[in-house]
């Protein structure tokens, strides 16, 4: 069962019960979660491994920096509009509400657009920072008025097959090489070595989403993903 965490109080009552967690909350407030969650683990189950610490984080992978933030710019309004049009209309205040615009969901580390080469190491610092060791890709983003060939190529599903091809193996080099690592990292409060990677894909339009399994690799297993 998993359980969304936004406080440490949150993080221990999840660790008592062995419950999966997610956060999405800047780096600071999450590692905090983080810390609270492993040490209330470790009260009551030992070197029991640890279960899945979950970081959700927007991504946008393109072929350069400027092509993905471009990219990053142009259609998260579009989706924080969709995202809120319910509690707009209903008059409610969201407890966690997202920035409206990219750039200062970005400054408050809760997403990333880049190439594969950056968006690698700073899924890597953000996981070190979080201390986290469950990695949950947000690929919420779509746009319909890319122009090139090369942005639509990269504004529709095979975005997430760019990152399942030249992203994942990458963190998942780092997993294999430290695996052995696992319970000293456990203990230092570093789980990021045995760190996993699922991809969620989401149509805010439609309220859908989808949990792509961390063993699918290949970049076709990830077609239906929306970008």
């Amino acid at each position: 069962m998993w359980y969304g965490v936004h406080s440490p109080d949150a993080a221990e009552r999840a660790a008592r019960r062995g419950l999966h967690t997610i956060r999405l909350d800047p780096p600071a407030d999450t590692k905090l979660a983080s810390e609270r969650y492993i040490a209330a683990w470790r009260e009551t189950r030992g070197e029991a491994p640890l279960p899945k610490l979950g970081l959700g984080r927007f991504i946008v992978v393109a072929d350069t920096d400027a092509d993905a933030l471009t990219l990053a710019r142009r259609a998260y309004p579009k989706w924080h509009h969709a995202f809120t049009f319910l509690p707009r209309m209903h008059g409610i205040v969201q407890q966690h509400p997202r920035p409206a615009d990219f750039d200062t969901l970005a400054a408050r580390g809760q997403g990333f657009a880049g190439s594969p080469a950056s968006v690698t190491a700073w899924l890597r610092a953000q996981l070190d920072a979080t201390a986290t060791n469950y990695m949950v890709g947000q690929f919420a983003l779509w746009s319909g008025s890319s122009r090139s060939a090369t942005s639509r190529r990269r504004n529709s599903p095979a975005q997430s097959s760019f990152f399942a091809t030249h992203v994942m193996p990458a963190l998942r080099a780092v997993t294999k090489m430290n695996s052995r690592a696992c319970a000293c990292v456990a203990r230092s409060l570093l789980p990021r070595r045995t760190a996993s990677i699922h991809l969620l894909g989401l149509h805010p339009a439609r309220g859908q989403s989808r949990v792509m399994p961390k063993t699918a690799c290949r970049p076709e297993a990830f077609g239906n993903a929306t970008i």
